[in-house]
């Protein structure tokens, strides 16, 4: 198989110049409370003034000498690496399980499994918390990584893992002839 360079652009059309300009705009007013929020925050102020009357390191101190806080920050952190573990690790076994099994209910396992996105988050949240509150799950960090974080990322991880699996299934043999042995079924 050989492999031909693509030839280039040598001029832009305009759609894609206003597409350009539209995606620089959303992302500047994304961006715009940032510029904002973040010199209050070097405030020496008691309230929120802008502009700052002056420059202190105030309110990181008292972040950083508040037990309540860093607590907070470390149970945070401690969910954010057990959910993107365990969606990453489920996720891809779906996503090969999707591609690359051939069993009956394969469709099923496909639908159910996007469940999380579909179900208003109300109902969901409604239906763990009766589990949670039997299993005594309440309130505990294990009980919010498997709840509420876990099942929406697992679809998404699984979503973008088909594609990539699915993708690398139609790679030819001279490419990579090890990987499409190992992906194919």
């Amino acid at each position: 198989m050989e492999l031909k360079p693509r030839p280039l652009r040598t001029r832009r059309s305009s759609s894609r110049v206003a597409l350009h300009v539209f995606s620089a705009l959303v992302f500047l007013f994304l961006m715009l409370p940032l510029f904002i929020v973040f010199p209050i925050s070097f405030s020496s102020a008691s309230y929120l003034q802008f502009p700052p009357p002056g420059y202190s390191l105030r309110w990181y101190e008292s972040y950083v000498n508040d037990p309540v806080w860093l607590d907070a920050t470390v149970r945070s952190l401690k969910i954010a690496a057990c959910t993107t573990f365990l969606a990453t690790v489920l996720g891809t076994l779906l996503a090969f399980s999707l591609v690359r099994g051939r069993y009956p209910g394969r469709e099923w396992v496909n639908q159910v499994s996007a469940m999380p996105l579909i179900v208003p988050t109300i109902i969901y949240s409604v239906a763990v918390y009766g589990l949670f509150s039997s299993l005594r799950l309440i309130g505990d960090w294990r009980g919010i990584v498997l709840g509420l974080h876990k099942a929406s990322f697992v679809v998404w991880v699984a979503a973008m893992s088909v594609h990539v699996l699915a993708h690398a299934l139609r790679i030819p043999d001279l490419v990579m002839p090890d990987l499409r042995a190992c992906l194919r079924p």
